[in-house]
């Protein structure tokens, strides 16, 4: 199947992380970020190339990952994973970005669950309404979702704190 990086995860559901192989040319065009914090998601730059570029997937296995205890997706340390997250500029760009895609690429429940994400992570990083408000593109898309986002990001705080 030829699609690109949002339409498999946002229209067919594909799940879990794939393997797969990039041309240096095309990679090159979508730089990672260096000024959004320590991590920065993959997401960001495959969303960006999604807009551009399709992929071939194949229903095959190429590779098996091992994950490592103390890593991103450990299981056993989802507090650690929470709090790198937070701590991410990239996450509330890349949600704002999901939002705002072509409405052909992300249904438009996906759109509200970018926004609904994209209000969490601003809050974290001590954004407020009115500056989220003036930086969404579809503001009535923003408005909709957005006291979801509150609660996630109120649940994420209560996490915490039973955490410590």
């Amino acid at each position: 199947m030829d699609a690109n990086a949002v339409t498999i995860r946002t229209l067919y559901h594909v799940k879990g992380d794939k393997f797969g192989m990039n041309r240096t040319d095309v990679l090159r065009q979508f730089p990672f970020p260096e000024d959004l914090g320590r991590f920065i998601t993959e997401a960001l730059v495959w969303n960006r190339l999604a807009l551009k570029y399709k992929i071939r997937f194949v229903n095959e296995v190429f590779a098996h990952a091992e994950y490592q205890v103390g890593g991103l997706s450990d299981p056993t340390d989802p507090i650690r994973a929470l709090r790198l997250c937070i701590e991410s500029h990239a996450m509330r760009l890349t949600n704002r970005e999901l939002a705002e895609m072509p409405a052909e690429m992300v249904p438009l429940v996906e759109r509200l669950k970018a926004y609904a994400k994209f209000v969490r992570h601003s809050l974290h990083g001590k954004v407020g309404p009115a500056q989220q408000f003036a930086e969404a593109r579809h503001k009535a898309l923003y408005l909709c979702p957005a006291p979801l986002g509150i609660f996630l990001y109120l649940n994420d705080r209560r996490k915490l704190r039973q955490a410590e």
